[in-house]
């Protein structure tokens, strides 16, 4: 007891009060490494987020493109249709034509 009296009158730490100093400075420790521990997992997780939004964005610009070819493929459809149908029209002009000589 003396001992301890002697270190607190000379500015030292009592023998209870470095164990809660130890405690304390443990504790902060403890509650440092799960921060550090919770913020890589949220790392880990906004990385893999990343890593999803990219093959996401990479797959809207396939679709993208390929509905730009389809949208291409139905025009060419569409002129082939027209000209389709001029030969048609010019057929059955031919052939009414044809039926309407003597």
């Amino acid at each position: 007891m003396a001992t301890t009296t002697a270190a607190r009158s000379n500015g030292g730490i009592g023998g209870g009060d470095a164990l809660k100093a130890a405690a304390t400075i443990l504790t902060i420790a403890a509650m440092l490494i799960g921060i550090a521990a919770g913020y890589g997992q949220l790392q880990q997780r906004l990385d893999d987020a990343c890593a999803r939004i990219e093959k996401l964005e990479d797959r809207v610009e396939l679709i993208q493109v390929s509905n730009t070819q389809t949208q291409v493929d139905l025009a060419t459809i569409r002129t082939d249709l027209a000209t389709v149908k001029t030969d048609l029209t010019y057929i059955r002009d031919l052939l009414e034509r044809r039926q309407a000589a003597p």
